[in-house]
């Protein structure tokens, strides 16, 4: 179960499936909701906004997924809220300020998941297609992440839909903000960590490049080099993005001791 503390029942029920496709990728909306025991059209009109839940709904929603009694109660006022301050047609045209400002879960959630960025980058491919499900097939994930992804994207300001295209809205996204907790930060490296795993067994070596180098060094140096490695990657990208773009890449620098500190 996910430890994140949500106050908006539609996030909490996005990570939660997003976390079992995760898990298990022949998971499905469908088996999240035979789960929950509802229908599969209510479980998706809830998730994208389009449906509200009722308290007794969410009641028994927090009860199946075993929802600590503190994190029950704040969705259930957080729900109470919103139907007092807008109407659910309202809600689905543009979400209030004040839940927007309450997402940080969510983000950390966005920012914990690498498809999340190599969606954002895929748009700006030649052969790119704005349709969740080829989006899931180019990046090897379920059409169930995609689709949640691109939801949230769009509703973090991240992604808009123009003339029938996805376009990529934010600015280069280089920096982790500091609110964003130290485990997001971890579980995304391990994803990518485990991509370029998968990459050194799977993929051409042509089409990739992995080298590594052993050295004896002065740690005193270390947030010298940290700067060295930041702004190499940053010209790397730049270099790499001038021209015909046509996949998206991930770059993985690992610099890290292999001996004990000496006493």
């Amino acid at each position: 179960m996910h430890t994140a503390q949500y106050t908006d029942y539609r996030f909490w029920l996005q990570n939660e499936l997003t976390e079992r496709c995760r898990r298990n990728p022949k998971y499905s909306l469908r088996s999240f909701s035979k789960f929950l025991g509802l229908n599969s059209s209510t479980l998706s009109q809830l998730i994208s906004g389009k449906r509200r839940a009722s308290v007794k709904l969410l009641s028994k929603l927090c009860d199946k997924l075993e929802i600590s009694p503190l994190q029950k109660k704040k969705m259930a006022q957080f729900l109470e809220k919103q139907k007092k301050k807008n109407s659910i047609d309202s809600s689905i045209k543009k979400y209030p300020e004040t839940a927007f400002q309450e997402v940080t879960p969510d983000i950390y959630a966005v920012m914990s998941e690498w498809y999340h960025y190599a969606i954002l980058e895929l748009t700006f491919t030649k052969k790119f297609q704005s349709n969740p499900s080829w989006i899931a097939r180019s990046l090897g994930i379920s059409s169930v992440q995609a689709n949640i992804a691109i939801e949230r994207l769009m509703r973090l300001g991240f992604l808009k839909k123009e003339r029938g295209r996805f376009i990529k809205t934010s600015p280069p996204l280089t920096n982790f903000s500091k609110e964003i907790t130290l485990p997001a930060l971890r579980r995304l490296q391990e994803d990518i960590l485990k991509l370029g795993l998968e990459s050194l067994h799977n993929i051409s070596i042509t089409e990739r490049d992995m080298s590594s180098m052993t050295m004896a060094i002065d740690t005193k140096k270390m947030p010298e080099a940290k700067k060295i490695i930041t702004e190499f990657r940053r010209k790397l990208c730049k270099f790499l993005e001038d021209g015909k773009q046509t996949q998206v890449y991930h770059l993985g620098i690992q610099l890290y001791p292999v001996s004990k500190k000496e006493v």
